[in-house]
């Protein structure tokens, strides 16, 4: 610990030391803004006046560029630097087309440390003079890097008809966009989804991809934006606080103006689909209202080049109905302010029936479980979000508030049954009456049978928010900054079980029932965060940090058996409490975090470095309050560990100047490690059996140490000038220290497993990737894309028997994969994209009696979209997806798929008709595969993979009335 303390200390003192600057003159910093809207005025003639009214020195406004938005946009600021002693001055700015604006300054005292002083805004009238009318014509340039900044143009880009932004999204070079919602661009992951540089639905991202028109989009512009704080505290991109994101912004014609897409379908199989979405958005405010019900469960669309396989096919059937809104209100100018907030109800009602037949892998024999499972969920959710700021020249203040509403209700029934040797023609009917019909050799494999009715409840409430506030010195260059957040979770969980089990031939069963009433069950924190950054310079600063965490977290578990074993079970039927596995747990832990953020930037010819240093120490004291089985414990837990702590490097190099003045690189090395600490639930720590599930008991580990979480990443970005090419590389090392799993020791007799935590070691994973794209031809018609990936991990479990102890085992994956895109726009009426995807993996371990997997997955296919006429188009994707090498022969086959769309847009494209087909070619099936290390898995799902679907969509675009 000594050590590491040491080397951080002369880390900071390196970045300190040379940072020293000599500080002749006080720069007085000032911004100029049109006085109506409160837009910033470039290039605006700033006069300094002497007392006497002479002019002694002028610049420009738009000294310097700041990302906003994704487009690098020059700053409407001046600065002039001034003698550091008593005296008075004038500023006088002017601009064309407006009148003349002054402001008085009076140079007084000085902090010892005072550098710079910002000024008021300036403020200036238009006069009135009718502006000349400018046109802009767009390219039809795929992507182009401006600064730092990756663009899309969204009208490049030809898609079926009727599309929303999830179809754009799909179709961008380098761009990955996961089922859940989640955007990687070149392996980076976009940690928020804007709309016209707003955050839309607190991140929610399928609301906006599957509700906002495709054709609404101009272009989209991926990037690292700045926080609202930093740009209040006049912070770069190189020292500030940033997110990568991925800016949705939408067309001229559509700011300032309502527009709304209604759409309505019914297909075979009773498929239904009704949505809509109404929206206007300005420089000023935003208004969002969107609605959808649908039974589709399906998120393919005819004519995307997607990542789906068959084994993303949804399961079971499913009913949504959505309703939410979001608003916006901003003001600019001297002491702007922001207030937004959203919301969303949602209900989902699902129903499935499942079939798995599952292999577990075990040392001295496999076992084969069998189970059915007819499923019936029922799901209420309501959620909420509202956030204002407001800033004046030196307090910058945000507050935040959440609330979340559930209600859950649950029933399954459940057949199973453990063989020690594989079955054929399982079914429900058969599984149920085995003991009845069955042979004498499936009896005598038969490990154990069980069928059960399990149904749940649950009302769940939780509401969080934070505060903030940032204060500017005026004699000095610092801030300080103070943060409270805090949240309270309530639910009320109960659960009735009826479970009949039998063990081996015997066919007399074991019956229980159960009652599970899980509250009250609440928890609560509070986090306030003490921070002051000094800046010992122009391009450094260390910012140090306390915390508190204090949580509280209450659980009441209780477990009741029925009075009268042969009644019907019901919530309210007379009871008795089970003694044995009931509980009351209360755990409160208490953290307290010291640590720093430093950053530092050098600056040479044509190259840049960035240092930045955020290591925290972490004291925790976990304390828990435990009662079971008439057994009271008290335990106390003390740790200390580096959390939440990185480093980060990156250099620059390659610069050239941007249209704005500024320096641009292309090419850019970012080495950065991380460090996390996980503590284990203190509930693990409790050495007392729960045998409440005659199937599974679970017991403590009184000796769990700390998990801890080592992260080295070093990636390369390429972003030339011309804009021709992108490409980004990637290596990066993961090592868990005293992991924690759940391993288990597995009874073959009964079929019964014990499970428990452990701290395992040999847990690593390395990797590397490449993506890159590039336009094949000088009209950029032709674009290839491709990513390539290779990876290999050690994964450490337990598992034993009841001949062999638990031990740990290593298992050791090696996965590499290729990614191909090749997107030709032949004609204004004609686009074609070929894509590959293939994967080849290795599973291998130590364990005598594991069977290796050399396993090989691959898809190709085609899409087009094809416009007959203006109005006529068909949109279509046919893919062929092939797996080889695994050792069930139902898992090696191929498939065609083939998705369509014809498209029909009337009435100057405001309506258009549809009609969806899904594999047309009826090859897919209700079956997913899934192998890891644990056991290989084949699950038949209710579901219907193949359907037509006729819809229409109506858009319209209204421009509110000119004032007079």
């Amino acid at each position: 610990m000594t050590r590491l303390l040491t080397c951080i200390v002369i880390m900071l003192l390196t970045v300190i030391i040379p940072a020293r600057a000599d500080e002749p003159k006080l720069s007085l910093k000032g911004n100029v803004y049109e006085a109506t809207f409160g837009a910033g005025l470039i290039n605006a003639k700033v006069y300094l006046l002497d007392s006497l009214g002479v002019a002694i020195d002028s610049t420009k406004t738009g000294r310097t560029s700041t990302n906003v938005n994704g487009q690098w946009k020059r700053q409407p600021d001046f600065e002039l630097k001034v003698p550091r002693t008593p005296a008075h001055y004038t500023i006088e700015v002017n601009y064309k087309g407006f009148e003349p604006g002054f402001q008085s300054v009076t140079i007084g005292k000085l902090g010892s440390r005072e550098t710079e002083r910002g000024l008021p805004d300036i403020t200036l009238r238009r006069e009135a003079k009718k502006l000349d009318e400018v046109t802009v014509t767009a390219t039809k340039v795929k992507f182009y890097n401006s600064g730092d900044t990756l663009v899309y143009n969204a009208d490049a880009f030809m898609l079926a008809e009727g599309s929303m932004l999830d179809a754009l999204i799909q179709q961008l070079p380098g761009v990955e966009l996961k089922d859940d919602g989640r955007i990687f661009v070149n392996g980076k992951y976009v940690e928020s989804l804007l709309l016209n540089g707003r955050q839309f639905m607190d991140n929610n991202n399928r609301l906006l991809l599957d509700n906002l028109g495709a054709y609404t989009v101009k272009d989209i512009a991926v990037y690292d934006k700045l926080s609202d704080r930093s740009l209040f505290l006049g912070q770069d991109k190189d020292n500030g606080e940033t997110r990568y994101v991925m800016d949705v912004r939408m067309k001229k014609e559509f700011m300032g103006s309502y527009i709304a897409n209604v759409e309505a379908g019914y297909g075979s199989a009773d498929r239904y689909l009704g949505r809509f979405f109404l929206s206007r958005s300005d420089t000023r405010t935003q208004y969002v209202l969107f609605g959808n019900i649908n039974n589709l469960n399906d998120r393919r669309r005819p004519g995307q080049s997607s990542n789906w396989t068959p084994e993303d096919l949804e399961s079971g059937l499913r009913r949504e109905k959505t309703i939410g809104g979001q608003y916006e209100v901003t003001q600019s100018g001297s002491n702007p302010w922001k207030f937004n907030g959203n919301f969303s109800l949602n209900h989902t009602s699902q129903d499935d029936e499942t079939f798995t037949d599952r292999t577990n892998f075990l040392p001295g024999g496999n076992t084969y479980n069998y189970t059915f499972n007819n499923l019936r969920n029922r799901n209420l959710n309501f959620n909420t979000f509202h956030s204002t700021h407001k800033q004046t020249r030196r307090i910058f203040f945000s507050a935040k508030v959440s609330g979340r509403i559930n209600r859950s209700d649950y029933r399954q029934s459940v057949v199973s049954g453990t063989f020690a040797d594989r079955q054929e023609s399982v079914t429900r009917q058969w599984l149920a009456d085995i003991y009845a019909t069955g042979s004498e050799a499936t009896l005598s494999s038969i490990i154990n049978r069980s069928i059960q009715t399990d149904s749940m409840r649950n009302n769940l409430w939780s509401v969080n928010g934070d505060a903030s506030i940032t204060y500017k010195f005026s004699q000095n260059p610092d801030n300080m900054y103070i943060w409270v957040k805090g949240g309270y979770t309530g639910q009320t969980p109960d659960r009735y079980n009826d479970q009949r089990i039998n063990f081996g031939s015997s066919p007399a069963a074991e019956r229980t029932m159960q009652i599970f009433r899980n509250h009250p069950a609440h928890e609560y924190y509070i986090k306030p965060i003490f921070s002051y950054c000094y800046n010992f310079s122009d391009n450094g600063n260390i910012q140090p940090e306390y915390t508190f965490t204090y949580t509280h977290r209450r659980n009441d578990s209780r477990l009741f058996n029925p009075e009268d074993p042969a009644a019907d079970m019901t919530f309210d039927a007379p009871m008795s409490l089970d003694q044995a596995n009931s509980y009351y747990q209360l755990d409160k832990t208490l953290t307290h975090t010291v640590g720093f953020r430093s950053s530092q930037v050098f600056r040479g010819d044509g190259h840049f470095w960035r240092i930045m240093l955020g290591p925290t120490l972490g004291f925790n004291t976990q304390h828990l309050d435990y009662t079971q089985a008439g057994q009271a414990i008290r335990k106390t837990r003390h740790s200390m560990q580096f959390t939440d702590s990185w480093t980060e490097v990156k250099y620059g190099f390659g610069a050239y100047s941007n249209r704005w003045g500024g320096k641009d690189y292309r090419n850019m090395l970012i080495l950065k490690f991380e460090s996390q600490a996980q503590m284990p639930d203190m509930r693990y720590l409790v050495d007392i059996p729960n045998t409440s599930d005659p199937l599974t008991i679970l017991l403590g580990a009184p000796s769990l140490k700390n998990q801890h979480d080592l992260q080295w990443n070093l990636r390369y970005e390429l972003t030339p000038q011309n804009g021709r090419i992108m490409e980004a590389a990637r290596i990066y090392y993961r090592l868990l220290t005293n992991a924690l799993v759940r391993g288990y020791s597995y009874d073959t007799r009964t079929g019964v497993r014990t499970i428990r935590s452990y701290n395992t070691s040999g847990n690593w994973e390395t990797g590397a990737m490449n993506s890159f794209m590039l336009p094949l031809d000088k009209a950029r018609k032709l674009t290839l894309a491709a990513t390539s990936e290779v990876k290999y991990g050690h994964a450490t479990d337990v598992i034993g028997t009841d001949d062999v102890a638990p031990a740990p085992f290593t298992v050791r994956n090696l996965v590499g994969s290729q990614r191909l895109r090749l997107t030709w726009g032949a004609a204004e009426w004609l686009n074609l994209t070929g894509k590959a995807n293939l994967q080849l993996r290795h599973t291998s371990s130590e364990r005598p009696d594991f069977s290796n997997i050399d396993a090989f997955d691959a898809n190709y296919g085609v899409v087009a979209t094809v416009k007959f006429t203006k109005n006529f188009s068909l949109s279509t994707d046919m893919t062929l997806f092939t797996r080889n090498g695994y050792d069930t022969p139902v898992m090696n086959n191929s498939d065609w798929v083939w998705n369509a769309r014809l498209a029909y847009t009337f009435d100057r494209g405001r309506w258009t008709l549809m009609l969806d087909g899904f594999d047309l070619l009826r090859q897919l099936n209700s079956v997913q595969y899934a192998v890891n290390a644990q056991g290989r898995t084949v699950r038949y799902v209710n579901t219907l993979p193949r359907f037509f679907l006729f819809h229409a969509q109506y858009k319209i675009n209204i421009m509110p009335k000119k004032r007079k």
